[in-house]
């Protein structure tokens, strides 16, 4: 049974993606990506964000909507900086620059709207912190991936003495 010219198409174009991705290595690099943000780096932040949570309440007392957006962005913040380290030494298998370090808070500033907005979404929708949490901080990912992977790890834009990361587009 022959399938339709259309998805035939695609099936090929898929098929031809999946093989350029892994003769050039850039699944690896997808992969380590992955293992970072998304094995490692997501429930890491789930357990800090319930630590400040279970911290709050101990220490403060109940916590209202704009205490819990104000630990979320502390987490947020926290997540970053160890998700940054953790895909200099890994993903990018690079040195941590004060350049890439700022090129991360600035893909970050669009993925902090995006998980901010579908946080608090769903957050209204379902009282269910986990899930908000969940939902929140996948949204953002592929926006994240492709601004580190062309600009903060790519080529620099002025001449410096940093090498090009491990991936980067030179």
């Amino acid at each position: 049974m022959d399938l339709p010219p259309r998805l035939s198409t695609l099936g090929v174009t898929a098929k031809k993606f999946a093989e350029s991705a892994w003769a050039n290595g850039e699944h690896k690099l997808l992969t380590r990506y992955l293992l970072v943000g998304g094995v490692f780096g997501l429930p890491a932040s789930i357990v800090t964000l319930q630590v400040m949570i279970w911290l709050y309440g101990t220490f403060i007392g109940d916590y209202n909507r704009l205490a819990l957006n104000a630990m979320w962005i502390v987490n947020f913040e926290i997540g970053l900086t160890r998700n940054f380290l953790l895909h200099c030494a890994f993903t990018w298998r690079t040195e941590p620059t004060r350049r890439r370090f700022l090129h991360v808070h600035v893909a970050a500033i669009g993925a902090f709207f995006i998980d901010i907005i579908a946080f608090n979404v769903v957050l209204t929708m379902t009282d269910v912190i986990l899930l908000a949490q969940v939902i929140g901080a996948s949204s953002g990912f592929s926006c994240n991936f492709i601004y580190n992977r062309l600009r903060t790890f790519g080529p620099p834009n002025r001449v410096t003495d940093e090498a090009p990361a491990e991936g980067s587009i030179v």
